[in-house]
């Protein structure tokens, strides 16, 4: 079996950019575009990541004055990094294994 990154198609190898896979289930088509098979994103590590990013985000809000640039600043880093986190987070499976 071959061993391919978390952005890599687990069947042909083709490897997706980052903006796919961070838009990866919002996307309608979700067959590989080097060998057509069907693919999907583990939904365990998206349902972590979400878990993770709400409970990282409350203690942000509480504790940054968003009415300062510094603040909104702060916000925008978090985000960055959690999608950062996003995109290394997802993992492509071959839908409906046989």
């Amino acid at each position: 079996m071959k061993n391919f990154d978390n952005n890599q198609c687990p069947n042909c190898g083709h490897r997706f950019s980052n903006m796919e896979m961070l838009f990866w289930g919002l996307s309608k088509t979700s067959n590989c575009p080097g060998c057509e098979i069907e693919l999907s994103v583990n939904k365990d590590r998206i349902l972590i990541l979400w878990v993770i990013g709400i409970i990282a985000i409350i203690p942000i809000k509480l504790n940054v004055n968003l009415d300062s640039l510094q603040g909104w600043v702060i916000f925008a880093i978090f985000i960055v990094i959690f999608c950062m986190l996003a995109i290394r987070m997802q993992k492509l499976e071959i839908k409906n294994k046989s």
